[in-house]
């Protein structure tokens, strides 16, 4: 007759050897984790907040953020704070100890001289100088946004007038492409994509043409040019990353592909909505990283997301979507740190 093997034994739910060898397993597995993935709790936000700045709105003096853009961020799991323009530098900077990023949209204002392009440098000094301090801020500019951070950097107006007001074109990648940032995470056949079929759409009057921007010692030595375009006529920057900062542009809109539907050049292929969603995923992922953020920062973030203590404002915030959707969003807010709830519809 066979001795009897401890090892051989089975052990039985609710037994003592199952609790043992369970426990041991994952001690072993909470040990491998801390080891490979150390950083999972620490770093990570996953309630991030995004401020998307306002732009005035010339037919009645008031401001407004196109709805697309807080689709486009929401649909990636990020909530959206407005930045309205024409308020005061200490307002900005208590904004911005409260956020984890911020978008310039797109839109048709002044990038050298209005309520939009002061609140951006405002942003985008506090940025850079937060993130040189080890506090991560990610920067993204679409559109009118690209170009104010061309003038943002440089100091100078470098635009000339293309040919690009309606237009959905495939993108022209460079080398530096292969090793951004920006599309790490995309599959390969969605680049190919990119390359080969009209997925960005381009609404923009003024380009960064890129001998210009060769020209330019700042603005050379701050981005790589990620991918280029032309109208025929003229070569330009039509997507870009900083070299040392979470900085980024695209002179195309990646947000019209899933939530825009007026205009007859907006892709709404597969891979068009794609584009949007990775593009979307890839800047809400980078205000998720916690590493080395101050404390301010964090406990605002924390009371905000939580939706602890938060108060109406009497203030609202009409979003437009480019179909003539309208919908008031209402400011929450607790100790000047605010996020947007949709309150109504209007038509």
């Amino acid at each position: 007759m066979r001795k009897f093997n401890a090892s051989m034994r089975m052990a039985t739910p609710g037994s003592p050897a199952l609790r043992f060898v369970t426990g041991k397993v994952l001690f072993l597995l909470v040990i491998w984790s801390n080891l490979h993935f150390p950083c999972w709790a620490a770093d990570r936000n996953d309630r991030p907040i995004i401020g998307v700045l306002s732009q005035e709105l010339v037919s009645n003096g008031s401001s407004y953020i196109a709805a697309s853009y807080v689709k486009f961020l929401e649909s990636a799991g990020a909530r959206v704070v407005p930045v309205l323009i024409n308020q005061t530098p200490e307002d900005y900077k208590k904004l911005f100890l409260s956020i984890n990023g911020i978008l310039f949209p797109g839109g048709g204002v002044n990038i050298t001289s209005s309520g939009y392009e002061r609140a951006a440098e405002i942003f985008y000094q506090l940025a850079l100088t937060a993130n040189k301090n080890g506090d991560f801020f990610p920067v993204w500019g679409t559109c009118l946004g690209f170009e104010e951070l061309t003038f943002l950097t440089s100091g100078k107006m470098l635009l000339s007038h293309t040919n690009t007001s309606a237009a959905a074109l495939p993108l022209n990648f460079t080398e530096d492409a292969k090793r951004s940032r920006m599309f790490s995470a995309f599959p390969a056949e969605l680049m190919a994509a990119l390359a080969s079929e009209p997925l960005t759409v381009n609404a923009h009057q003024f380009s960064l043409a890129t001998t210009t921007f060769y020209a330019d010692e700042s603005l050379k030595n701050f981005y790589r040019v990620l991918s280029t375009n032309t109208d025929g006529t003229t070569e330009f920057v039509s997507t870009f990353e900083a070299y040392r900062y979470p900085v980024y542009g695209t002179q195309w809109h990646p947000e019209k592909n899933a939530f825009e539907w007026t205009r007859s050049f907006i892709p709404h292929s597969p891979s068009a909505v794609k584009t949007t969603f990775y593009m979307a995923e890839f800047f809400v992922s980078e205000g998720q990283d916690l590493s080395d953020v101050p404390v301010s920062r964090g406990d605002g973030l924390q009371r905000v997301s939580a939706g602890v203590g938060l108060q109406e404002n009497r203030r609202t915030v009409t979003v437009k979507d480019e179909d003539h959707l309208y919908c008031r969003y209402t400011e929450y807010c607790h100790d000047g740190i605010c996020v947007l709830r949709k309150t109504q519809f209007l038509y």
